[in-house]
């Protein structure tokens, strides 16, 4: 509870405009990233359909992308 506690209290810190743009960005493509993973393995396990499936490859991307730019923002200086 105290990492929680911790983790809540950081999202209050004050942050430049730029990064919380840059964080912002790399949140909704991970968004994308999991609703483009998730949303094609959830159908195929309950229509049977295996041509759905080979979307799953984007929203892997996608989630790759995120991570990308999540470091992008960290690492560059605001």
């Amino acid at each position: 509870s105290v990492l929680i506690a911790a983790i809540g209290l950081s999202l209050w810190a004050p942050l430049p405009h730029t990064l919380k743009r840059r964080l912002g960005l790399a949140g909704w493509v991970f968004v994308a990233g999991i609703v483009l993973f998730a949303t094609p393995v959830f159908l195929a396990a309950f229509t049977g359909s295996r041509a759905i499936i080979m979307a799953t490859p984007v929203g892997g991307l996608t989630l790759m992308a995120g991570w990308a730019l999540l470091i992008w923002a960290a690492a560059k200086k605001p």
